[in-house]
Formats: C-alpha cells, sequence, structure tokens
C-alpha cells in the first residue's frame, strides 16, 4: 500500500469513527435480530435503487449544459456525493458529487452544481406537496399539533424556504446580465487572474438554470421528482413495517418529507 491509499484509508477509518463513536451498538443489534428481515431487505433494496433514479433524473437536469453524459458516470458521481455526506458535516456531498462528475464529463464543477441547485428547488416543492398531503389526510391524526410546535417549526421553515428559492432562482432568470455584471466589479478586488474564472464559473452556474426556461425540461425533472420521493417513502414505510411499526403510509410519506428538509440543512454527517 502507497503512502496515498495510507492516508486515505487512515482518514476513512476516523471519520467511521467519528460518526459512529455514539452508537449503542448492544441496541442496535438487539433491534435487528427482532426484526422481520423480508421487509428490512425490501426496505434497503427500495432506498439504494432511488440512487438509480437520481441518476437518470440528472440526465434531464443536465440537458442545458451537456445533452449526452454517461449513466454510468451520473450513477458514479450520485453515491459518491452521498457516500460523502454519509461521512462529512455541512452537506459537503452536493459539491463532492458535482466534482466527481466533472472529473469524467466535460462539465464544469459549476454547472454540475447549478443543476443540483434545480434538483434541490424541484425536490423541496415535491416534499412541501407531500408534507401538505399527508397533513390534510384524513388518515392524519387529529391529536397532532402543527400550530407552535415542532412540526409546525418544519411546515413553517419549509414553505420559507420553498419561497426564497422560487425568488432567488426567479432573480438569477429574469436580471442575469445584471448579476454577471455586479460579480464583475466585486471580482475586480480579488488578486491576481482570479476575477475571470469566478465570473466563468457563475456564468456556467447560471447556464444550468435554463432548465426553468424550458417547460419541457422542467416537467420532465418534476415528474422524475415526484416518481422518486413516491419510490423513496415507499422504504419509510418498509422499514417501519420490518420494526412492527403500523402507521400506515400516511405516516411514512409523512416521516419521509420531515426528514427530507431535516437533512437538506447543513449539520452533522449522516442522515
Amino acid at each position: 500500500m502507497d503512502w496515498k491509499a495510507g492516508i486515505g484509508v487512515s482518514i476513512t477509518a476516523f471519520l467511521l469513527w467519528w460518526i459512529l463513536r455514539d452508537v449503542p451498538f448492544g441496541e442496535v443489534w438487539t433491534q435487528i435480530q427482532q426484526a422481520h428481515v423480508g421487509f428490512l431487505l425490501a426496505a434497503i433494496t427500495v432506498a439504494t435503487s432511488g440512487f438509480l433514479i437520481r441518476a437518470l433524473r440528472w440526465k434531464i437536469l443536465l440537458q442545458p449544459i451537456r445533452a449526452d453524459t454517461s449513466l454510468r458516470n451520473r450513477f458514479a458521481a450520485v453515491n459518491i456525493g452521498f457516500m460523502a455526506n454519509n461521512l462529512l458535516p455541512a452537506r459537503i456531498g452536493e459539491f463532492t458529487r458535482a466534482y466527481a462528475l466533472s472529473k469524467v464529463e466535460p462539465v464544469s464543477m459549476s454547472a454540475a452544481l447549478g443543476s443540483l441547485v434545480v434538483e434541490r428547488v424541484l425536490d423541496a416543492l415535491v416534499l412541501v406537496s407531500i408534507l401538505l398531503a399527508t397533513i390534510f389526510s384524513p388518515s392524519f391524526p387529529a391529536s397532532v399539533r402543527l400550530s407552535g410546535g415542532p412540526l409546525g417549526t418544519v411546515l413553517d421553515a419549509a414553505i420559507v424556504l420553498c419561497l426564497l428559492s422560487v425568488v432567488v432562482i426567479t432573480l438569477l432568470l429574469v436580471i442575469p446580465r445584471t448579476v454577471v455584471r455586479v460579480t464583475e466589479r466585486i471580482a475586480l478586488a480579488l488578486p491576481g487572474d482570479l476575477a475571470k474564472p469566478v465570473v466563468a464559473a457563475l456564468e456556467a452556474f447560471l447556464g444550468s438554470l435554463k432548465v426553468f426556461r424550458s417547460p419541457k425540461l422542467l416537467l420532465l425533472g418534476l415528474l422524475w421528482s415526484v416518481g422518486l420521493w413516491l419510490w423513496h417513502g415507499l422504504s419509510f414505510w418498509l422499514a417501519m413495517l420490518a420494526f412492527d411499526i403500523h402507521a400506515g403510509p400516511v405516516a411514512a410519506y409523512f416521516t419521509e418529507a420531515v426528514v427530507g428538509f431535516g437533512v437538506a440543512l447543513p449539520a452533522a454527517p449522516g442522515f
């Protein structure tokens, strides 16, 4: 093993120790032994196959940048990104995912990041819809307090996040040249020749937002997002059944929406 591989293994071992140091493995193992293996394996299979759906959707979101990206490369980048999110804090996996794609496809990291911004906006819209649909479902527990409680905070934060995203994206689409000109002036204060790369990165980022200008691509991206989260919610339901939690599909999709917004915030590693 060369020194680079040794450093990589050491870093991986340290990060695994860091994120697992407070896990009560005895209790975890007891729960796993009591779980229904069939449901548990089905939940893992459904959740993992969601990475393939993300890779398929990503092709649509990358269309304004490059139309013929490889499914294999997109799938690999998605897996690398989620691995990084599980090991590293601050949702750094999104940057890792964009970087990984830029190394195997003629797509700049800035443009790839822009496509992920589009992805997150679509995800947020779908998750808010799922959250509202479950809350107003007849089978949603009437005893659950929304206003003033933690669930109300999640709902309020989700709506605010969606509104802010729409406002920012709208501004970037309506006045892109103004954004570039302002950035150019600010970049002049940067040392050396950093101004041009910064402006070029911004222009590549703005180029990836052209999905919002194409009704066809936007509709396809939204449909893929709906399919992704409906499929992913199935894994929550199966996991609940694996541990004898018979709360029903509404509870599973409600949990998915809450967790989805929770992991969107920069935080500790994992989900």
